[in-house]
């Protein structure tokens, strides 16, 4: 959790640096680059393959396009933890229902989320020794809230959402050969906090 929090200040501090070097720029055009950073968790349903608190924690970043005032796509990626770490690769899709400096907003994320294998999660059986082969999954997460503006660059974002994710692990005891393998589809609520810049 304390990596995901100095990591979430560290794209805070470093996009908002890059912002304020700038100075004082006239009113911007509704369209352009955006960077999106968020702190995401997910609660609900747990399985074998999540966590035994209920909060699963994760920090993703979305670089895209504002088409207008209204439309902005981008493609995100992240780091999410489970048993093990998953890094979420997924498209963005935003709307913003108002213009002006307050809006309510739609929101769809999209992807797959890949594993990392380095790590081992649990044994069924401790008596003999067990390799581990661990994947990912499919990942969406529609979401509803708002967006309000900071300055001219910045706004901050707040969202509440439905968040589903799947994962697979295979577990292979060497002394017999047998192999167990894993699945969970987990079906969680989700929110987040997080920095649009512009």
């Amino acid at each position: 959790m304390k990596h995901f929090f100095f990591l979430f200040i560290f794209s805070f501090i470093a996009v908002s640096g890059k912002t304020q070097s700038n100075g004082e720029q006239p009113k911007k055009s509704p369209a352009g680059y955006y960077n999106l950073t968020q702190l995401l968790f997910t609660s609900g349903e747990i399985d074998e393959l999540s966590p035994a608190p209920h909060l699963v924690s994760a920090v993703t970043t979305v670089n895209g396009y504002r088409i207008n005032e209204h439309v902005a796509i981008g493609i995100g990626v992240g780091i999410a933890a489970y048993k093990y770490a998953v890094f979420p690769v997924f498209a963005d899709i935003r709307y913003h229902i108002f213009k002006g400096n307050f809006t309510p907003l739609i929101a769809f994320k999209g992807g797959y989320a890949f594993a990392d294998n380095d790590k081992h999660i649990f044994s069924r059986n401790y008596y003999y020794e067990a390799t581990y082969k661990n994947t990912g999954g499919w990942m969406c997460n529609p979401e509803i809230g708002f967006k309000t503006a900071i300055n001219p660059s910045c706004d901050f974002v707040f969202t509440l959402g439905y968040y589903y994710q799947g994962l697979k692990s295979e577990v292979t005891e060497s002394a017999q050969y047998r192999v167990h393998t894993t699945t969970a589809n987990l079906n969680r609520v989700s929110f987040t906090i997080g920095f649009l810049f512009k």
